[in-house]
């Protein structure tokens, strides 16, 4: 099976553990990643928050295969992903501090 470059989207909240958990409470982790599939790549996304000081908002990942964007970030990140097998950003929300609205908030989209 050939191996795709996919963008995983995750919602997530920071645990007290982080060191900066003061200062931003919600966000979405962008990950860029190879898989064989949306199932494989998003079980992968979430293993991979599982490791950091984050906690999964939802059981939902958003999935798409990383082609196709405009925005330079992503083209940017897709690059770092194809070069090195994966790639991180941390998109940071301040203006929202209420759970249950940042959970029912929408994923974003930069095409």
């Amino acid at each position: 099976m050939k191996n795709t470059l996919y963008l995983a989207i995750t919602k997530i909240k920071t645990l007290p553990t982080h060191p900066l958990e003061s200062d931003h409470k919600f966000g979405y982790l962008f990950v860029w990643l190879y898989g064989g599939d949306a199932e494989s790549v998003a079980q992968n996304a979430t293993d991979i928050v599982e490791l950091l000081p984050y906690e999964l908002v939802g059981t939902k990942v958003d999935i798409s295969k990383a082609e196709g964007y405009n925005h330079p970030e992503m083209v940017a990140n897709a690059k770092i992903a194809s070069q090195i097998g994966v790639s991180f950003q941390l998109h940071i929300v301040t203006s929202i501090t209420d759970f249950d609205v940042f959970e029912a908030q929408p994923f974003p989209c930069f095409q």
